[in-house]
């Protein structure tokens, strides 16, 4: 759930999860994370909010970081 709240970039309900302790390093069954999943769907203030959290150095299940996946969407 928590990936694909990133994806649908519900801002307020990523930050009443972490506020609710959710685990937030986590891989969907897909291998991607909630930052990785926000990143593709576009979703700026979800992903800065994710980074904030440390999430930026996550590789999803093909080793790239959010930060080759902003590099593939250029």
């Amino acid at each position: 759930m928590l990936n694909y709240t990133g994806e649908l970039g519900h801002l307020s309900m990523l930050e009443a999860m972490f506020e609710a302790n959710i685990l937030f390093h986590y891989h969907d069954g897909e291998g991607q994370a909630a930052i990785h999943r926000a990143i593709q769907a576009g979703h700026a203030d979800v992903v800065n909010y994710l980074a904030t959290l440390g999430e930026w150095n996550m590789a999803n299940k093909d080793g790239l970081t959010p930060l080759h996946v902003c590099a593939g969407k250029l």
